[in-house]
């Protein structure tokens, strides 16, 4: 369990005691620190990756507002171009 979390090497180091319970500690709150940094650092990338495309694919939308909203309303119709629905 030692290899497993920072909890079992903490609790292995302090079995241990003395030089060789500390160097076991520091090495394993340096090796959860490396990892948590990587984690970060693929989670940002990740994260910057998914928005550039989604930016992009939604460059031409305009924002919507108002009484814009109701996709039946007249002005959504002839912003979409759609043909207006005969009068009754």
């Amino acid at each position: 369990s030692t290899l497993d979390t920072l909890g079992g090497a903490a609790a292995t180091a302090s079995q241990l005691g003395g030089t060789l319970g500390t160097t076991l500690l520091q090495a394993a709150r340096e090796a959860f620190t490396q990892g948590l940094r990587l984690t970060a650092f693929i989670s940002a990338l990740l994260a910057v990756s998914i928005a550039i495309p989604a930016v992009w694919l939604l460059r031409n939308v305009a924002a919507r507002g108002g009484d814009h909203d109701d996709p039946g309303s007249p002005e959504m119709v002839v912003e979409l171009g759609l043909d207006p629905a005969p009068a009754d």
